[in-house]
């Protein structure tokens, strides 16, 4: 997702392009949408998908416009650790 944003998309048009990419994900991604839809914040809508830590994590950056370094370095610890598997 960091990506995404860092290449220009809207938050909108990355979850689009992520449910089109990532099938697997179609109706997480799909949930995290209708919340978002709904007026939640981004953080919000992703709670019942990441862990606590992540969540504050997400909640901290998007309050202090560090969304994309924030994404970028879950998805980098994210990987990491499928690496090790």
């Amino acid at each position: 997702m960091a990506d995404v944003l860092t290449a220009g998309f809207s938050l909108r048009e990355g979850l689009n392009f992520a449910r089109v990419m990532l099938p697997k994900m179609h109706q997480t991604i799909a949930d995290i949408q209708h919340r978002l839809a709904q007026g939640i914040q981004f953080a919000e809508a992703m709670r019942p998908f990441v862990s606590v830590d992540c969540f504050y994590q997400i909640k901290i950056a998007e309050e202090n416009g560090e969304l994309i370094s924030v994404l970028t370095n879950l998805g980098n610890f994210w990987l990491l650790g499928r690496l090790q598997i």
